[in-house]
């Protein structure tokens, strides 16, 4: 095989021609210039010479001299392959030499190879060899090759100027570039951080004047508490082009804003230095952190939010919106929330929806939807339309609010008015809500009727109501109105005369009470009854009879007012039980009162809230169904009423506590809620009573709402047990997981338990919230569960591990992420277990994650997990001593680990000497 000498002093020309030569099976060799390709051609002799011209040492022009005299090289073809002496002149002197072929670079390869052959073909053909030359013909040479030499030095002076014009141009528009830039530049020395150069941008952004910056540091213009960072990025970034922030500066006035930093390095005035282009981001940064903001604050809503395209595709949901529906966001993006119809809405109800907000309207209603378990629920809703620059509709946002519990509420409350609407018509009294800014007023039909109107079209207002009012009683009226208002009086109690519709004029008496004020006292709402007293007008005993029985009925319909309202407030059971039971003694004028509630399991009642007994014997009340008083009202389901000392026969408890708080009469009603019989509700009164029908039906009413509040708080409780049982579940869960991990691989036997113990304890050195510490906790439980994937022979290996082995078990983090990322209470504590084998300086693995690119838990982790390998036995070696280990530890600070928490955990430590 042919091989060729090849004289470059660029190794790249070397390899372009030695590529080249090998498509005709011809290797090559590479000499730098013509006095090491001489040395090595007499040596071996090539088949072949190819050279260029310009070269150190000796140039193409000299080797040709010289390889020509060479009685054993000149019979070898010498070809010139030049990029540099391109001229007719220089092809005639080099062919003069005895030169085989004058080739120019860049020449085709194809027309570079038949140059070549033809050249090679020619010599063996015979080609007499070139004869020394005389000693004239040496002058001669030296002639034509300073010539050569001469015009190539002119030619590249020539080039050599017009690239010190182009030189100075590029200087001159860089300086224009830099001072007249509108983004603050300069450059600062690396050695001393000094700045070297500013633009005037700087000068007036910074309020530094050129002379003041260049008598500073870029420590100068960083706060104080950054420097540590500054120095930080110094040290550890060295690439030659960099952007990096944001960073603070700090104005000469003491403003702080935020930059983003360009910079390369550069070579300036001989020193080592950087070029830094500031791009302040302050206003960005603020729109930056207020949507995170916003997006955190919609994420946190207690109300359910969703957000959909113009077409009504379901773009994103928030954490509220899982909860409420029990659809995940995975399941309904891309969806139309119709999957949340419940069919109680008709077809119309929603196109008259769409075309609501296709007219950029905002809809507002109450709906019916069905959850994902197939459960109906009662939302109010608001959709609101999104609309681009050019008012165009592009997104709906629609909030969700669960209103189902307010409306079994208002149902109850309904049958609870309605059953006092009952009562009261029972008694032929006109019942008044009035709205005091509004003037409308809500009336029953006797008030109608009182009055002589039509109850199915009389509408009553304040205006309507001061209209029929007798002239001479507006005074009295309004004097006696604006005393109650003012808390001059405690009352509100007036009677005046209205008009009839046949003119005549019916005596009135009002009775009203305010029962809503706004912050600042005013009066809202007030709500009464209008007594017909024309006929009894005279009759002052009956007037007072009347008067005090109204008074009575506004102070129960006030007072089932207060207990609905404690049953809706989340106040605990035992608060709304005793709530109830003033209201009890308070209204139904008894003694004592208790509520005790039926345990199903045990067949018993058991005391839970009681008023008015002066002992504390009712409070270990425990009576079995079937004894007591209690279960024989539950078994009638009705009201038990009798006197305690005429009725031997009474369970001994409730026989000695009646003797001993001498009381005579004894109450019991059962608390049903949905026929489900909740406890009861019983009256003690120290002398006999003997109650009309209205006090027992309102006895009656007061022991449903003890019904309802009991089922509402046990509600409750059952589901705040429910949630609790079932965090302790997935804790044991977990747990589990690593025990079983534990069990695998014996050499780390109580590792994890230890070093969840240490890091859970650490986290509170931290000061992390409970609710993370939570999370600390799992994830330090499970920060091995990935080596499940990872097989036993390669998992329990007693040697050293292979590369293929080790790069298999270094998955594992992998493996856990992809295990536990799809379990929504696991994902905050993902990232031990995924990250805890990244290090400080960017060395470890999966990612190679650096600084604090790694999360803080993964950064505490990985140290009470390395300390804890260390210091413990295994088969391969001994336990570490503590101080040994906390040596390593101090040496790899900075490098495996966060030296802030180093320093942390060295501490801990100190102060626990016994780990």
């Amino acid at each position: 095989m042919k091989w060729a000498l090849v004289v470059d002093d660029h190794e790249e020309n070397f390899y372009l021609i030695k590529t080249i030569l090998s498509t005709r099976q011809i290797s090559a060799r590479w000499a730098k210039n013509g006095a090491e390709a001489l040395n090595s051609a007499r040596q071996e002799s090539p088949d072949l010479v190819i050279s260029d011209i310009l070269m150190p040492v000796m140039d193409g022009f000299e080797l040709c001299r010289a390889w020509k005299r060479d009685e054993n090289l000149r019979q070898i073809p010498f070809v010139f392959y030049t990029a540099t002496y391109v001229e007719p002149e220089d092809s005639e002197f080099a062919l003069s030499l005895g030169a085989d072929g004058f080739i120019v670079k860049n020449t085709e390869p194809q027309v570079f190879l038949n140059s070549l052959q033809e050249i090679l073909t020619k010599v063996p053909s015979g080609r007499q060899p070139a004869q020394p030359e005389q000693e004239e013909t040496g002058e001669n040479y030296y002639r034509l090759y300073s010539q050569a030499l001469v015009r190539k030095l002119e030619d590249k002076l020539a080039e050599l100027e017009r690239a010190n014009q182009a030189l100075k141009q590029s200087e001159a528009n860089y300086k224009f570039l830099f001072e007249h830039n509108p983004f603050p530049m300069w450059i600062y020395d690396l050695e001393t951080l000094r700045f070297l150069t500013v633009n005037d941008a700087a000068s007036q952004v910074y309020g530094y004047t050129r002379d003041e910056f260049l008598s500073m540091t870029l420590k100068d213009i960083r706060p104080l508490e950054d420097l540590p960072s500054l120095q930080q990025n110094i040290q550890t970034h060295h690439e030659s082009y960099q952007q990096s922030g944001p960073w603070r500066h700090r104005m000469k006035d003491g403003r702080i804003t935020f930059v983003e930093i360009t910079s390369h390095a550069i070579l300036y005035q001989g020193k080592k230095a950087r070029f830094v282009v500031a791009q302040d981001i302050t206003e960005r940064k603020k729109a930056e952190d207020a949507l995170r903001l916003q997006s955190a604050a919609l994420n946190s809503a207690a109300n359910a939010i969703l957000i959909t395209d113009v077409d009504g595709r379901i773009q994103w949901v928030n954490p509220a919106f899982e909860r409420l529906t029990g659809y995940t966001k995975e399941e309904v993006i891309g969806q139309n929330p119709r999957i949340l119809n419940s069919g109680a809405q008709s077809k119309q109800y929603f196109i008259n929806m769409w075309n609501t907000l296709l007219e950029g309207k905002v809809w507002h209603d109450e709906i019916i939807n069905r959850r994902k378990d197939g459960r109906i629920y009662y939302e109010e809703e608001t959709i609101t339309p999104l609309f681009d620059l050019e008012q165009r509709i592009t997104h709906f946002i629609a909030v969700k609010q669960d209103i189902t519990q307010r409306k079994e509420s208002e149902k109850q409350l309904r049958e609870n008015e309605e059953r006092l609407r009952l009562t009261l018509e029972a008694a032929h009294q006109g019942i008044f809500d009035l709205n005091l800014q509004t003037g409308e007023m809500v009336i029953n039909d006797i008030y109608a009727t009182m009055l002589g109107q039509d109850p199915a079209t009389f509408v009553e207002t304040n205006p309507q109501w001061r209209s029929r009012l007798h002239p001479d009683d507006h005074p009295h009226v309004s004097q006696v109105y604006n005393a109650y208002v003012n808390n001059e009086i405690p009352e509100y109690r007036v009677e005046y005369r209205q008009k009839m519709p046949d003119g005549s004029w019916k005596w009135i008496l009002s009775l009203g009470s305010i029962v809503e004020r706004d912050a600042e006292g005013k009066p809202l709402r007030m709500m009464g009854v209008h007594t017909d007293i024309d006929q009894s007008k005279k009759a002052s005993l009956e007037i007072a009879r009347l008067f005090e029985e109204s008074q009575r009925r506004l102070s129960r319909l006030a007072t089932l007012r207060k207990i609905d309202i404690a049953i809706s407030s989340d106040q605990h059971m035992l608060q709304i039980l005793e709530t109830l039971l003033t209201q009890v003694q308070s209204q139904l004028q008894v003694d004592a009162a208790a509520v005790l509630l039926f345990n199903e399991a045990e067949q018993a009642f058991e005391y839970t809230a009681s008023i008015g007994f002066s002992a504390e014997d009712i409070r270990r009340a425990r009576v079995p169904y079937g004894t007591s008083l209690a279960g024989r009202a539950a078994q009638i389901k009705g009201r038990i009423h009798l006197d305690p000392c005429q009725s031997p026969d009474l369970h001994p408890g409730l026989l000695t506590l009646c003797e001993k708080e001498g009381f005579h009469t004894y109450f019991g009603f059962p608390l049903v809620f949905k026929d489900h019989l909740k406890g009861v509700l019983e009256l003690f009164h120290r002398q006999p009573l003997d109650p009309d029908q209205e006090w027992l039906d309102y006895y009656e009413t007061l022991a449903g709402q003890a019904a309802m509040a009991v089922e509402n708080a046990q509600l409750i409780t059952g589901l705040h047990q429910a949630n609790e049982d079932l965090m302790q579940a997935y804790d044991a869960t977990i747990e589990g997981w690593s025990m079983a991990m534990d069990l695998r691989d014996k050499e780390t036997e109580g590792h994890t338990l230890r070093v969840t113990d240490m890091t859970v304890a650490l986290a509170r050195k931290l000061n992390l919230s409970d609710s993370e510490i939570v999370h600390v906790r799992r994830g330090a439980l499970l920060h091995d569960i990935g080596k499940v994937g990872v097989p036993d022979s390669i998992l329990l290996k007693p040697g050293r591990l292979t590369p293929e082995e080790r790069q298999i078990i270094e998955k594992h983090p992998v493996y856990a992420f992809n295990m536990l990322q799809s379990i929504a209470y696991l994902r905050p504590a993902l990232d031990i277990p995924h990250l805890h084998h990244e290090k400080w300086d960017g060395s470890g693995y999966p990612y190679g994650l650096q600084g604090e690119q790694i999360p803080l838990t993964a950064r505490l982790f990985a140290l009470v997990d390395v300390y804890d390998a260390l210091t413990s036995d295994r088969p391969y070696r001994p336990a570490w001593s503590k101080d040994e280990t906390i040596t390593y530890i101090r040496e790899q600070s900075g490098k495996h680990f966060d030296p802030t928490l180093v320093a942390l955990f060295l501490e801990y430590l100190r102060e626990n000497p016994d780990l």
